[in-house]
């Protein structure tokens, strides 16, 4: 009775693996997606730089495709009302663009960056609520910029 018992358990566990493993690969299959990542756009230097030193409030967000906090923080910036009239928002991807995220001392993300006239004023790091957000760059949106 042992030996049959151990056979079922050995034919069993083969055969969940064997089906485990193709239904993996059908959801791969049916869903489109790719092993390799395909590039993100490029941010054009020029046109970040020209962006920076406007002379307006610019809040700059960096973070990643992976980064859950990241993701969470991207549409609290396309909702805030007050950021649309007031801040122009870029977002710069810290795999794609390694160099920004150095210049600006990126150390963890998200990273949010207040700048005016080329001049960082504030930055904070983590993950931040729309309240937050709003509060933070309502009490930068008339102060005169630091020089540091």
């Amino acid at each position: 009775m042992q030996r049959i018992g151990a056979y079922f358990k050995v034919r069993f566990t083969r055969t969940f693996w064997s089906v485990w493993l193709q239904a993996f690969c059908l959801l791969i299959t049916v869903t489109g997606c790719s092993v390799q990542e395909p590039p993100g756009p490029t941010l054009d230097a020029a046109q970040f730089d020209q962006d920076l030193n406007s002379g307006g409030l610019v809040l700059v967000k960096f973070g990643a495709k992976w980064c859950g906090p990241c993701l969470k923080v991207d549409p609290l910036l396309k909702e805030l009302p007050q950021l649309d009239a007031t801040t122009k928002v870029i977002q710069v991807d810290v795999d794609s663009n390694p160099d920004l995220a150095s210049r600006f001392k990126v150390s963890g993300i998200p990273h949010l960056a207040l700048v005016r006239g080329g001049q960082t004023i504030d930055h904070r790091v983590g993950y931040m609520s729309a309240n937050e957000i709003a509060a933070w760059t309502n009490s930068h949106s008339s102060a005169a910029p630091e020089t540091n």
